[in-house]
């Protein structure tokens, strides 16, 4: 299972263009940023990485289980 460190990485590679783009997003500094990728983040910056990015599962960024993005299923009412 990657550590929280590399989910966020996960999260960089997939949604932005570098560390600095994640962390422009984020309004932190780039070196804030590699210092979650080195050695984790805490609840709050889980938080705040979910809230800049919604498309994160939840689930997935806390515990490393599931996907990483969330899916959505698109309802068909009847006729």
């Amino acid at each position: 299972m990657k550590t929280e460190g590399e989910r966020i990485s996960d999260i960089i590679s997939h949604f932005c263009e570098s560390k600095a783009d994640f962390a422009r997003k984020m309004e932190e500094r780039p070196q804030t940023i590699s210092n979650w990728v080195s050695r984790g983040a805490g609840k709050n910056v889980l938080n705040k990485i979910l809230s800049k990015f919604p498309d994160v599962n939840a689930n997935w960024l806390l515990t490393g289980e599931g996907d990483m993005s969330v899916s959505y299923t698109h309802l068909t009412l009847p006729t």
